[in-house]
């Protein structure tokens, strides 16, 4: 008996939007998938999807696969259609939440063939196990060499990982540049034991894959968690994608390529250097954010971090750190704080404040001589370069406490680290 999967084609192209080559790619789709033979897959298309469409559609066919196609406005949302057939945006907690209840149902993947709309699958890969999703503006063309390449690979019966790269060598095959573009997020698996530490993989070339089991261990003892973890070769940082730093001005989503080098931070962290591996990666967030080493970074700038850029960087403080240092770490502690009396509470359980005064450069340096607590790393403070005035450091700190942390802390959460 030859078990099917139903696939759920859902696409948009509203009045005032860019013109889409949609119903070419849906051909391209039940082509692929025809080729599997007959009963293998059943395919289903909701074309012109409205938002009251997309519940409808979920319950009528019960879909393994859902792929939408069309316009993606970043952290607004994907745009599906009105009644009027006009733009309608649909946010990502919406969607997320939509998912969530579809989650049990069958529902393994989810495709979103759209511009900017990575961040609408950080939100739904909490409930479903594979979700694809673009970290820039993608072309037609590539967009069908990618649906072609996908699925492809899904009409033979490989995995969704394996249709996913060999979807983004189609890209690359056909002389496209967005063969990058695509991003393969997988849900996080909670390990109710407090027995298991956090496991962690190192971004896959390319395909980006997030695989990880979250942390579950009780924080409040800051513990240090001695489970060794073998350090990532320094190759493989060279081959890591580029980083994107995408920025919202009137509506527009403008991405720039930063081609940011992590050997550094690499090597320094691989050989326990933490004050050097904590200014790389304080040179890596001034970069991102298109900054100077000396100039703030506004709340706007923290937001507009890629997601990626941000996940590479904690693995590389989680693996070498043996989970004790990252940016994962410090938002557990900071959203399972449940005595935020201030700010100062938050900033003498990371060991930054002791006895009322602030960490300064000579006491940090000196700190790894005894035992600092987990959590203690990275910190975005350049107290190397900062004036050894107690007003200045103050300011520094005070700064980083109040606004930059917790905006850093929500863009994490954001990004599901």
């Amino acid at each position: 008996m030859v078990t099917s999967k139903t696939v759920l084609l859902l696409s948009a192209n509203p009045i005032g939007t860019d013109a889409l080559r949609l119903q070419e790619e849906e051909r391209e789709i039940k082509e692929r998938l025809r080729r599997a033979g007959y009963g293998k897959f059943v395919i289903h298309s909701t074309v012109a999807a409205r938002t009251r469409d997309i519940q409808q559609a979920l319950l009528d066919y019960k879909p393994h696969i859902v792929h939408f196609s069309g316009h993606g406005a970043g952290a607004n949302g994907l745009v599906f259609e009105d009644v009027t057939g006009k733009a309608a945006l649909v946010n990502s907690e919406a969607l997320a939440n939509l998912f969530k209840l579809f989650a049990s149902r069958g529902v393994e993947c989810v495709v979103l063939n759209a511009c900017y709309s990575e961040a609408q699958a950080l939100a739904i890969k909490k409930h479903i196990e594979y979700v694809v999703g673009m970290n820039q503006t993608i072309g037609d063309k590539a967009a069908i060499e990618f649906t072609v390449g996908f699925y492809t690979g899904i009409s033979y019966g490989e995995s969704y990982e394996f249709a996913f790269d060999l979807a983004c060598n189609a890209i690359e095959l056909a002389n496209l540049p967005e063969y990058s573009t695509p991003v393969l997020l997988r849900k996080k698996h909670i390990n109710n034991s407090k027995m298991s530490p956090k496991k962690v993989s190192i971004f896959k070339q390319r395909s980006a894959v997030i695989n990880e089991e979250i942390i579950q261990d009780d924080l409040n003892n800051s513990s240090v968690i001695e489970d060794k973890i073998q350090p990532v070769s320094s190759g493989a940082i060279s081959d890591l994608p580029k980083l994107i730093l995408s920025s919202k001005l009137n509506n527009e989503y403008p991405v720039f390529d930063i081609p940011l080098n992590y050997e550094a931070l690499n090597v320094a962290l691989q050989a326990s250097k933490w004050l050097e591996g904590n200014h790389e990666t304080y040179k890596l967030f001034m970069a991102l954010s298109g900054k100077q080493e000396g100039e703030y970074i506004t709340e706007a700038e923290i937001k507009n971090i890629s997601c990626e850029a941000l996940q590479i960087i904690d693995n590389l403080w989680l693996i070498n750190s043996n989970n004790r240092f990252g940016l994962s770490i410090q938002k557990l502690i900071y959203y399972n704080d449940k005595n935020k009396k201030s700010d100062i509470h938050l900033a003498e359980k990371m060991g930054w404040l002791k006895d009322g005064k602030w960490l300064n450069y000579d006491e940090f340096r000196e700190s790894f001589a005894g035992h600092v607590p987990t959590g203690y790393l990275p910190i975005c403070v350049d107290l190397q370069t900062c004036e050894k005035t107690k007003l200045k450091l103050e300011l520094q700190w005070t700064r980083f406490i109040k606004v930059f942390f917790p905006a850093f802390m929500s863009r994490i959460n954001f990004c599901g680290l």
